[in-house]
């Protein structure tokens, strides 16, 4: 199984976003709600060089059609900023 690549994200505010791109290798999401865990609000930047694209590292939302063994098995997945948190967009409940 290849790593389930992030298309896009709109947590501008995000140390790890640069033009609505995901550049940290790997991000892990929610438990039971399917949560960016590693969001981090700040002014600096940080994060691998910009033509890294992030990838979910885990996903620990066992409600999600994508799913398997806590791994995310969709084809890409959309980030968003909801309420001071980010979401997956591409959760699909079960």
């Amino acid at each position: 199984m290849k790593m389930t690549k992030i298309v896009d994200c709109d947590a501008e505010k995000c140390v790890y976003n640069k033009n609505k791109k995901c550049h940290t290798f790997a991000v892990n999401v929610g438990d039971t709600d399917p949560v960016c865990d590693t969001f981090m609000s700040g002014k600096e930047k940080a994060g691998a060089s910009p033509r890294t694209v992030g990838g979910v590292g885990s996903c620990k939302v066992i409600s999600c059609a994508h799913n398997k063994g806590l791994e995310c098995s969709a084809e890409g997945i959309h980030m968003h900023l909801a309420k001071g948190h980010v979401d997956c967009k591409t959760y699909k409940k079960i």
